[in-house]
């Protein structure tokens, strides 16, 4: 498995896996989200990269900050939390910019791309069948309550 090598402030080197985490703009609860990762984080890596892909401006935004949010969820003195957003580009491209051989991807086992035109596909089928890095899909609860007793 690949690890990636930092320095840290006695100059020994260290190793660690790096765990990818696909962040969908769409509905997502990002306390479960984020507390899914920390916990996959805290057991097997100690690096996190939160990767995203935003169209415009907009979406930038939004982006920035859900992936604020999930850092701040996941980060602690063990788990070092990066994020970075991809412009104008798609989730394949993204991926293959961030991604070294050896990379644990991680992202919503609902999450689905559209697929030709008017077909949908799970983004885990599309990894599996354009990258050879393992993968995990979550199963992410999306209710998001309107108001605070909990009723949609």
């Amino acid at each position: 498995m690949s690890t990636i090598t930092y320095k840290t402030s006695n100059t020994k080197e260290q190793n660690a896996q790096r765990l990818i985490v696909l962040v969908p703009l769409g509905n997502l609860n990002e306390v479960i989200y984020g507390r899914q990762i920390w916990d996959l984080a805290h057991h097997s890596y100690r690096f996190v990269l939160y990767l995203t892909v935003a169209q415009n401006d907009d979406e930038f935004l939004f982006a920035q900050h859900r992936m604020v949010r999930l850092a701040a969820i996941t980060h602690d003195r063990l788990i070092k939390v990066q994020t970075k957003i991809e412009i104008q580009t798609n989730w394949l491209h993204a991926i293959k910019r961030v991604c070294q051989p050896g990379d644990t991807l991680v992202c919503r086992s609902d999450h689905q791309l559209t697929y030709h035109i008017f077909w949908r596909r799970p983004i885990i089928d599309i990894i599996q069948a354009s990258f050879d890095l393992p993968i995990i899909g979550l199963n992410v609860n999306i209710n998001i309550p309107k108001n605070g007793n909990g009723h949609v």
